[in-house]
């Protein structure tokens, strides 16, 4: 199953996880699980909405190196982090593409480390909430030299 299909079951799977101790959010969790269960719930926006029924507001979620090689793979980055907006998000670099690593497995470390660090930086440098940085001199005392 493609990685775009895939990924909303595992944010709602982990935001069912989360729920609340609420008579309320345990009903929605319960609805929740069968309707996943029975296949129904497959969209990224139906994931969302649940989440937001059960009210989270923060999550993790992925970004894979090696989903990075697939056909239109920033069109569906962007789409999954434009869906995920309103919550706080944190997010984890991925995944080893086959061609990258030292072995052909996911799990691998790459081949040139600098290529993971790069995929890395674009990904904070496009999704990021940008930060004002304040840089102010500290004040060292002066010390006599020996």
């Amino acid at each position: 199953m493609p990685p775009h299909r895939t990924l909303p079951l595992l944010i709602l799977a982990a935001a069912l996880a989360c729920a609340g101790p609420s008579a309320r959010a345990a009903e929605d969790a319960d609805r929740a699980r069968r309707a996943l269960e029975q296949g129904e719930i497959r969209p990224l926006d139906e994931a969302v909405a649940w989440m937001e029924r059960l009210g989270v507001t923060h999550l993790r979620t992925g970004l894979s190196w090696a989903d990075s090689f697939r056909p239109n793979a920033l069109d569906w980055f962007d789409r999954q982090m434009e869906a995920l907006a309103d919550f706080q998000v944190t997010a984890t670099f991925c995944f080893t593409p086959e061609h990258r690593g030292i072995a052909a497995h996911h799990t691998s470390a790459p081949l040139v480390r600098a290529e993971f660090s790069e995929f890395c930086a674009a990904m904070v440098r496009r999704y990021a909430d940008p930060v004002p940085v304040r840089a102010e001199a500290v004040p060292v005392p002066e010390r006599p030299l020996p």
